[in-house]
């Protein structure tokens, strides 16, 4: 309920921001990736129910035979083997 509130409105999640962590409610680890091709059909996904290897991924970089993930949670790079 309240994602569906809150995202359409910027101000307020910067508003959110500033509040002590212990008032925000904290998202659940999951990770995905999703493939999608411009007419918008799913080509692909990737899932890390848990978020136990990468959570919360915010950018994917494809190169050579390897995808390489960004996320909120820490300061590394997660790289995944390509089949």
């Amino acid at each position: 309920m309240l994602d569906r509130h809150v995202h359409p409105r910027p101000w307020l999640k910067r508003l959110i921001a500033t509040f002590p962590s212990a008032l925000r409610s904290e998202a659940k680890r999951y990770g995905l990736v999703v493939a999608i091709d411009d007419g918008g059909r799913i080509l692909r996904s990737l899932h890390d129910p848990g978020g136990v290897r990468i959570a919360h991924v915010t950018s994917v970089e494809p190169h050579g035979a390897h995808l390489y993930l960004g996320t909120l949670d820490g300061s590394h790079i997660g790289q995944y083997t390509l089949p």
